[in-house]
């Protein structure tokens, strides 16, 4: 489990951070300060994966500890801004926060961070397998071979390069959240690998998949991910434009 520093005074503020964090069972507070050698000294010696850090009033100059934190520490945290002003929110971004929550804190936003954050750390180390678990049955599948999911009603059908199907009796929804970033759903009851996509067909809204006859149909409300996808191959390809 991650761990994450607080560097904030208001007790409201910091006691929903960590409400959150502890009932959700995703990262374990490691201390609060809120002082700026106290906080700094904390943080290169706990060294820990997240930092909250409050930008309106605590420190004088946020973007500064920011800046020592990255200078003297041995690794590389993710840094996330607590602020009343969305002002100050677009500056963050330019000193490479991560994200900004803006205050007064809400459930909601608190896990948009944290969800991102989780994703952020998959996309960089992207896991080789997905464990399918059943009670006691553990079946674990290579991403790389996975092609598309379906649906089927409560169950995922995994579809695999060898042209088998796995089934798994949790919702489609469960592994769209935890799959990297090369899977996208594009359609209510489908999940695509974007790496076997051979052919996209906006007539008759449509996706080819290499080592595969099956075709996956695609709407609009997820056209924004087809675009992504389309976009992703098209950067890649030597286009001959007809």
């Amino acid at each position: 489990m991650d761990s994450y520093f607080i560097v904030e005074n208001d007790q409201p503020t910091i006691q929903r951070l960590r409400n959150f964090t502890e009932n959700e069972g995703i990262a374990h507070c490691i201390g609060t300060a809120d002082e700026y050698d106290t906080a700094l000294n904390s943080i290169l010696k706990k060294m820990p994966q997240l930092i909250f850090i409050n930008m309106d009033s605590l420190l004088e100059l946020p973007w500064q500890f920011k800046q020592d934190i990255d200078h003297y520490a041995s690794y590389k945290p993710v840094f996330v801004g607590l602020s009343y002003s969305k002002e100050l929110a677009f500056q963050a971004i330019k000193y490479d926060f991560f994200d900004v929550l803006l205050k007064p804190l809400s459930e909601i936003e608190i896990r948009k961070t944290m969800s991102r954050y989780a994703k952020k750390k998959l996309d960089q180390n992207p896991q080789k397998k997905i464990c399918l678990q059943s009670y006691k049955d553990y079946q674990y599948l290579d991403i790389d071979e996975i092609i598309f999911l379906k649906a089927d009603n409560n169950c995922t059908d995994f579809h695999l390069k060898n042209g088998s199907v796995v089934s798994a009796f949790k919702t489609l929804k469960t592994y769209e959240e935890v799959l990297p970033d090369s899977f996208y759903r594009i359609h209510k009851s489908y999940i695509v690998n974007s790496k076997f996509i051979s052919r996209i067909q906006y007539g008759k809204s449509m996706c080819s998949l290499r080592n595969s006859r099956s075709k996956i149909p695609f709407t609009k409300t997820f056209m924004e991910n087809v675009e992504l996808i389309n976009n992703k191959l098209s950067s890649k390809a030597c286009q001959s434009l007809n």
